[in-house]
């Protein structure tokens, strides 16, 4: 009669192990995050003010969560750029990350998002002045040298 701690198939434990661990890292990496970015442009119109195009660049950035969100529940997170267009030129207005369980919490796009300061100045909505200038003449002295010929040191 044999005793034994182990049953005479001891050598499966381990495979079953390894099997079960196999299972786990299978279904992780099934669950794991899917990310989303979205790129728009906005076009700016004609007389609008910069913060009336923010104000659209906002609503056109929460229309484009709120889709994203409800048409691919499997995205979790999202990042959305909205470009500013003024004569061609194109910059960044805002960016947006979000995961789909804050924009639940709090579906406010100020509440997430990153402003490019820079942005009025470079679509030309801001205006610096120029410099004036008057008309008035400044008269400079004429140069006169020093040393002249009818000093006793002149050297020719």
């Amino acid at each position: 009669m044999r005793l034994s701690m182990f049953p005479r198939n001891w050598a499966t434990y381990p495979q079953i192990l390894l099997c079960s661990v196999a299972v786990s890292l299978n279904l992780a990496i099934s669950a794991r995050a899917e990310t989303g970015q979205l790129n728009l442009t906005l076009n700016s119109q004609e007389n609008q003010t910069f913060p009336t195009l923010v104000q659209f660049a906002e609503a056109l950035a929460k229309k484009s969560i709120q889709q994203t969100f409800q048409s691919s529940p499997e995205m979790t997170d999202l990042t959305v750029n909205v470009m500013g267009e003024n004569y061609g030129q194109q910059v960044p207005l805002l960016s947006v990350t979000v995961s789909q369980a804050n924009w639940q919490k709090d579906p406010r796009v100020q509440s997430w998002a990153k402003y490019f300061n820079s942005a009025a100045q470079l679509l030309g909505f801001v205006k610096y002045s120029q410099p004036v200038f008057t008309s008035q003449s400044t008269v400079v002295p004429q140069y006169t040298p020093d040393i002249t010929e009818n000093e006793p040191n002149f050297y020719q």
